[in-house]
């Protein structure tokens, strides 16, 4: 696997040599999508809908779960 990666890097591999060229100009796009994105909600901020108290708490809950397993995930892949 370390060597495919090690030809990928040095541009001798179908991957490196069709991507390369692109990947300024993908990185670019997707900066200018991201910052589109920010500016858009910034501007929206004041026309979120309100919600009631049980739905921030189920949504918060939520959160708060994804990003326990999150952690759980991460540390079973350290440990394996």
């Amino acid at each position: 696997m370390l060597k495919v990666l090690d030809r990928v890097a040095d541009g001798e591999h179908w991957v490196g040599q069709t991507l390369a060229p692109w990947h300024v100009s993908i990185g670019s796009v997707l900066l200018l999508l991201i910052v589109v994105r920010v500016a858009w909600v910034l501007k929206q901020l004041g026309h979120r809908p309100q919600h009631s108290p049980a739905e921030t708490f189920l949504g918060h809950t939520g959160i708060a779960l994804l990003h326990h397993f999150a952690r759980k995930a991460d540390t079973l892949k350290r440990i394996i």
